[in-house]
């Protein structure tokens, strides 16, 4: 065989390897992405009824999710809940790329996981063919969990522990930036571990039990004065009603010092008016706002108040929340660039005294945000140890390795066969 023709063989034995290599970069996979082991028995409910597992689609493929096991018990369609005892949003298994599934206890318990979080509307909803999830619910003090398919193969291991935290504080374990840490519960949406949160006056969670309506806000903390800024306010327990809302920053002297785009009218104006109907029940609703810094305080800057309240269309306050936020100074025409920001959110209840952050997204019109659609990362702990390798990364580890080998091992046999 001539020199030339066992060159082209070379090539294409590695055009091929390469071309496996961007396959095995783009396989889908369904990871477990949020783990609510030991949920706060005060401001949410006891592990017996609040526990669940958030799996997630990274890829670029729908998954059909029959037959599939959480531990080793099968994932059924729909929730159980526990207070009327009928199964819910029993409606598929398909589970699409970018999208979410939430795995809660069986018939035998039941589940308050949909009345004590805000679960997203475009999550799918599943439950266990068994007593408890895992061995005998979701251990506190950590242990395995594991996710097969309807095949009996694993897609995905993950050994927790309370080292990294959601240990009875009201917080779950999410994977985020590719690592496992303990952040507000986010059941169906974007995991987003970065948000800190203000706290907020005579606010807090509802405690258990609670069905009363309360308010969240998320934004960001800090806010270029001239430039406008959204603010969610996540509304919760809505009845059947059409509800008013206003969003508004005051200074230190309680002086509203912005304007809200009022979308209906397609104009500004300030701050101090409620726009009217703009969310209606029932249920847990998000709606986004547009605000600037009236042009009247264009100078102010330093710190101010994120307030907001609502009401029955036309009624009286409800409820409201007031949160920190810093205004920095406006920039000079030409000035480029603007301030890095984090996402802040408060949380409100009328009668107490602590907060607690959220991230939701609007649960009535959800924007899916996909996490690592086109790759599979390593999983690793805060702390950088890895507890997971997916196949992906093994391949693209340790493929060139016996790529090399086999390259060698054509290379001789053409070299010395006669």
């Amino acid at each position: 065989m001539s020199v030339w023709r066992k060159s082209c063989w070379c090539l294409v034995v590695l055009g091929i390897f390469l071309v496996l290599i961007s396959f095995a970069s783009e396989v889908s996979g369904v990871r477990i992405n949020e783990v609510m082991y030991h949920p706060n028995n005060t401001i949410q409910c006891s592990d017996d009824y609040c526990e669940y597992v958030e799996i997630y689609n990274d890829g670029s493929e729908e998954i059909n999710l029959m037959g599939w096991k959480l531990c080793n018990n099968e994932v059924l369609e729909g929730y159980y809940n526990r207070t009327d005892d009928l199964i819910y949003l029993n409606t598929t298994f398909v589970l699409q790329p970018g999208f979410y599934a939430i795995i809660t206890d069986d018939d035998s318990s039941g589940t308050e996981v949909y009345n004590k979080f805000n679960v997203s509307n475009n999550s799918i909803a599943l439950h266990i063919d068994g007593a408890a999830m895992c061995t005998g619910g979701l251990s506190n003090d950590g242990e395995e969990t594991t996710l097969w398919n309807n095949s009996n193969y694993l897609m995905f291991n993950l050994t927790y522990n309370v080292s990294i935290g959601a240990n009875g504080d009201g917080k779950s374990l999410q994977f985020y930036n590719g690592t496992w840490q303990s952040c507000t519960p986010t059941p169906g949406y974007a995991n987003n571990c970065s948000t800190t949160t203000q706290n907020t006056t005579n606010q807090t969670n509802p405690p258990a039990g609670s069905a009363e309506i309360y308010l969240e806000l998320e934004y960001e903390d800090e806010v270029q004065n001239g430039e406008e800024f959204e603010v969610e306010v996540k509304a919760y327990y809505l009845e059947d009603e059409d509800y008013d809302i206003k969003v508004y920053v005051t200074s230190e002297e309680d002086t509203i010092i912005s304007e809200t785009y009022d979308e209906t009218d397609d104009d500004w104006s300030s701050s101090n008016y409620y726009i009217n109907e703009i969310v209606s029940g029932p249920g847990n609703k998000t709606v986004t706002f547009k605000l600037r810094i009236d042009s009247g305080y264009e100078d102010f800057k330093g710190e101010a108040k994120i307030n907001a309240k609502i009401r029955k269309n036309g009624g009286s306050a409800i409820d409201d929340v007031t949160a920190d936020i810093e205004i920095l100074e406006k920039e000079e025409d030409g000035d480029e660039g603007g301030s890095s920001t984090t996402s802040t959110t408060a949380t409100t209840q009328t009668s107490t005294t602590t907060s607690s952050s959220s991230n939701s997204t609007n649960s009535s019109t959800d924007e899916i945000v996909k996490l690592n659609t086109k790759k599979q990362e390593n999983i690793k702990t805060s702390g950088g140890k890895v507890l997971y390798r997916s196949k992906a990364e093994y391949f693209k580890d340790y493929g060139i390795y016996g790529f090399a080998f086999v390259c060698i091992i054509i290379i001789i046999v053409l070299l010395i066969k006669p």
